[in-house]
């Protein structure tokens, strides 16, 4: 047979030569398909063939499994055994000394005797007047046996399990070299290797060498046990307490021991498990079964005079593999709600558990998925219940609203919100609550445990409409309006200033997203925010013009409400304060009451007129340069009070410009919404 070994071609091909590792064994994603070109036609059996490769790719998988699983008992087994043999050996050289003859007892018994006749002989007695109960051990002789019972029990218990030990020893160095032998290298082709392999694969299993290699650790199972046994024997010799200690130790041992065999058979998901023994406690958990309704049965048929045979629903013994019984645990009934904790759990681990932050894209997306699978099998209820306990779901909110915040974009379309992951995800997650009768959303604190929590959601919430209100993204703000409706609409988005929603929007410029608020009655046009500001003032402030002929096309008498501070302004003060002329001139042709203070207030503010260009522009705009103050003064008189001869010489010598009506001749091009 050695002549078969002579290539170093094995029957399991390298890892290193398949795009798989060892921490994916089992695991292989690639298609192979693309692997391994196809065949020729009339070659597709042939020594090369792909289906060949395909099987020594699947066997390296399978054998790498199985075969490390075995290395490792054994590895464990050798290490363990050797030094128990050594404890016990120590043992077995104090305690076998008690099976010699004891010399020195016999010495002791012979002098005791002859002193007793020498007392006789003094006294005058004869040798069948000595008692022979005062020496009981007067028959001992040299070569007499003078060990116990006791000593031999412990000395049989002992030098069993040394021997036991051993033959564990030994039979997990044969088990060694009969896994090599499986796994040694064979010359040949592909197909040539696959088929010595699957042979090789088949005596493995005619001949048992798994549940042989797998039965190794009972057997020392068995040598700890008779050394507990022989160990409480051998201490009741010295001293009751040590005794009473050492059989506390063992019975407790015993106890843990056959606990851990049976639970498994109770609960599948206890790791207390042996695969070789799980059949053994299936049946230990029948027999109690079939006693619990035996008794039953009796007691009923007692009960009933012997008359009437009680109807009992006896146990089936279960013939299934540990393997079977734990995948039917989890998935005989996909739309049980245990099997959906399942699959939480598990992409909740990989979550927690893994740095890489790749893996947070990919499980997020398998929670949109699995959302989707939920509400297409009609789970919405179960999946309401889990996500409002499981942490999952919270951390898929913060990452998908941190996800869309991001992409936040004016190109946005609808169909986005149908085919985007990010979007799916936090409608499948949104929609349960909704449909409840308490009409919950993201904004409340369904999917939070915690204060802190739901304030974290709140948060992102915030992040994301500002970026769609900063990015005009109208898509996207329906979207978060519609989740976090009821309690969205009342949103302060500028941390700030504490803006309420419809005048951030107006500030920034969002004329559609505007529009929607308005048209769908989420917020009052007429809502006034800190210190009585309006929308349209903090449109004129911006020089956001095209919002602020929305806002006014729609509630005109914006025009002509003043802020509660100070100095009472309205839009039309804004707009002039801060240089924004076009606002300005469309909101006088509007009907907006002209400030006639507004040149002196800008002459006397440097940082307003700029080297001229804003009395210019007032000037332009038709206000009256001679007009005076309370105090008498013209806009003239307050640049020469001022020093600000700059100023005084623009408004004697500037000759304004012939401004036509609005719309007409704009001073800079102005888009005029829906022109």
């Amino acid at each position: 047979m050695s002549s078969h070994f002579k290539s170093r071609s094995s029957v399991i091909p390298n890892s290193a030569s398949t795009p798989s590792s060892n921490a994916n064994i089992g695991a292989r994603v690639y298609d192979y398909t693309d692997k391994y070109k196809s065949d020729k036609p009339g070659e597709e059996i042939e020594e090369n063939a792909r289906v060949w490769s395909v099987y020594l790719d699947e066997a390296e998988s399978h054998d790498a499994d199985v075969m490390q699983g075995y290395r490792t008992i054994i590895d464990g087994l050798l290490v363990f055994a050797s030094l128990f043999s050594a404890v016990v050996t120590t043992f077995v050289a104090q305690t076998s000394q008690a099976l010699a003859p004891d010399y020195a007892q016999v010495t002791a018994v012979l002098l005791l005797e002859n002193n007793q006749l020498l007392r006789a002989a003094g006294n005058s007695t004869t040798l069948n007047d000595i008692p022979a109960n005062d020496n009981p051990a007067a028959s001992l002789h040299p070569g007499s046996h003078t060990y116990s019972s006791t000593d031999v029990w412990v000395n049989g218990f002992f030098f069993t399990s040394l021997g036991l030990s051993l033959s564990t020893a030994l039979l997990s160095v044969l088990a060694k070299q009969w896994i090599q032998a499986y796994t040694t290298i064979v010359p040949g082709g592909a197909k040539t290797r696959a088929l010595i392999r699957h042979f090789r694969f088949q005596g493995t299993v005619k001949w048992k060498l798994g549940e042989i290699i797998e039965s190794l650790p009972l057997i020392l199972h068995g040598s700890v046990a008779l050394f507990l046994i022989g160990l409480a024997l051998y201490t009741s010799q010295l001293s009751s307490p040590i005794c009473g200690v050492v059989v506390a130790i063992t019975c407790f041992t015993f106890l843990f021991y056959l606990g851990t065999l049976v639970l498994p058979a109770v609960f599948l998901d206890c790791p207390y498990r042996i695969s070789f023994l799980f059949p053994l406690a299936q049946l230990a958990l029948y027999a109690f079964h079939l006693m619990q309704c035996a008794s039953c049965f009796l007691w009923q048929w007692l009960q009933s005079g012997f008359v009437q045979v009680p109807k009992m629903q006896w146990p089936a013994l279960s013939a299934k593999s540990f393997k079977s019984a734990e995948n039917d645990a989890i998935f005989l009934d996909d739309s049980a709600l245990k099997h959906c904790q399942y699959i939480c759990d598990t992409l909740y681990w990989v979550l927690n558990y893994s740095s890489n932050q790749s893996i947070k894209q990919v499980v997020f997306e398998g929670v949109s998925g699995l959302l989707f699978k939920w509400r297409s099998m009609g789970l919405e209820s179960s999946q309401s219940l889990l996500m409002s306990k499981h942490d999952l779901f919270r951390h898929s909110i913060l990452f998908t609203l941190d996800k869309l915040a991001e992409m936040a974009s004016p190109s946005t379309q609808q169909d986005d919100v149908i085919w985007n992951p990010w979007f799916k995800l936090i409608e499948y997650v949104w929609r349960p609550f909704y449909r409840q009768p308490e009409g919950k959303s993201l904004w409340g604190s369904s999917i939070a445990h915690k204060e802190e929590q739901w304030k974290e959601i709140q948060h992102l919430i915030k992040t994301a409409l500002d970026r769609a209100i900063t990015r005009k993204d109208h898509v996207l703000f329906r979207c978060l309006l519609k989740w976090g409706h009821p309690g969205i609409q009342d949103a302060k988005l500028d941390w700030a200033q504490d803006v309420p929603l419809l005048h951030y929007s107006a500030w920034k410029g969002a004329t559609k997203i505007i529009d929607y608020m308005l048209d769908n009655k989420v917020v009052d046009i007429n809502q006034h925010g800190n210190q009585g500001r309006t929308a349209l003032h903090w449109a004129a402030m911006q020089n956001q013009l095209d919002t602020v002929i929305a806002i006014v096309d729609r509630e005109k008498s914006l025009i002509h409400v003043r802020t509660n501070t100070h100095r009472t302004l309205t839009a039309l003060d804004t707009a002039v304060l801060n240089g924004n002329y076009d606002v300005a001139r469309y909101l006088l042709a509007e009907g907006a009451e002209r400030p006639p203070d507004a040149l002196h207030l800008v002459t006397a503010q440097p940082l307003l007129w700029r080297s001229g260009s804003v009395i210019r522009a007032l000037l332009d705009l038709g206000w009256n340069r001679k007009v005076e103050d309370a105090e008498g003064r013209t806009p003239i008189d307050v640049a020469y009070n001022g020093g600000f001869v700059e100023a005084a010489d623009c408004l004697e010598h500037y000759q304004t410009a012939s401004i036509q009506p609005y719309m007409t001749v704009p001073l800079t091009p102005i888009v005029v919404r829906g022109t």
